[in-house]
């Protein structure tokens, strides 16, 4: 047989590895999309939760600076009283 012959045969065969190919690395593709995202949203909760502690810091300050400053009136007002 000729070569034209087999020509085509060659093209789809060569076809059916790229197209094997591209499989594999759409498989790739998405499990690292899907660790991208597992990294992304444990990313997320631990800014969530840092921000979370900086919220309780900020109300913590005020509550201990409004505490201080009613301690000091009231020692203020004690020892204007004696």
């Amino acid at each position: 047989m000729s070569e034209q012959f087999f020509a085509p045969l060659q093209f789809i065969h060569e076809l059916g590895h790229v197209e094997g190919r591209l499989a594999i690395l759409e498989k790739k593709v998405d499990r690292l999309e899907q660790h991208m995202e597992q990294h992304f949203c444990a990313l997320s909760d631990k800014i969530e939760n840092f921000q979370t502690l900086l919220d309780v810091g900020r109300g913590s300050w005020k509550t201990l600076l409004l505490l201080a400053t009613l301690m000091a009136s009231l020692i203020t007002f004690i020892q204007d009283a004696i």
